[in-house]
């Protein structure tokens, strides 16, 4: 498939800006984050995304807590 050069020109660039961010008020940016060791994480429903996510966190050895709107989402 061909991909106009407009496109290809935009997507590089966003590509290239992707991991250069800052939160509003100078309270962080991507060169002063540092990255918080996590132990557990919560999750949010047990819809398709929220079951693989938990499954993946467990599988990489997180303790995982999933929030489910009705016992019957994750059968």
């Amino acid at each position: 498939m061909k991909v106009p050069e407009d496109i290809k020109d935009y997507l590089m660039e966003a590509h290239g800006l992707a991991g250069q961010w800052s939160l509003p008020d100078n309270r962080g940016s991507s060169e002063s984050s540092q990255p918080i060791p996590l132990e557990s994480v919560g999750i949010v429903g047990g819809g398709t995304m929220g079951r693989g996510m938990a499954i993946s966190f467990c599988l990489g050895g997180f303790t995982t807590y999933l929030v489910l709107r009705s016992e019957t989402v994750c059968i």
